[in-house]
């Protein structure tokens, strides 16, 4: 009886271990993704293109950055 829930214990633990691996290799995708956008924002700003696209746009910025 012992041995059954021992392999009861085993298969619940390798079962929650998959899940918790599957849930931190969506977050790692989702933390990239964020990083990439944030990566591109910073690029915009610091290359000058929010000053051309605020112009495009007729967008004031003055004191947003």
């Amino acid at each position: 009886m012992s041995k059954r829930h021992e392999v009861e214990n085993l298969a619940l633990i390798k079962h929650q271990l998959e899940v918790e691996e599957l849930l931190a290799k969506q977050q790692q995708d989702n933390l990239n993704c964020i990083y990439r956008k944030l990566e591109a924002v910073d690029t915009v700003i610091l290359s000058g293109w929010v000053n051309r696209l605020s112009y495009i746009y007729n967008v004031s910025l003055d004191g947003v950055f």
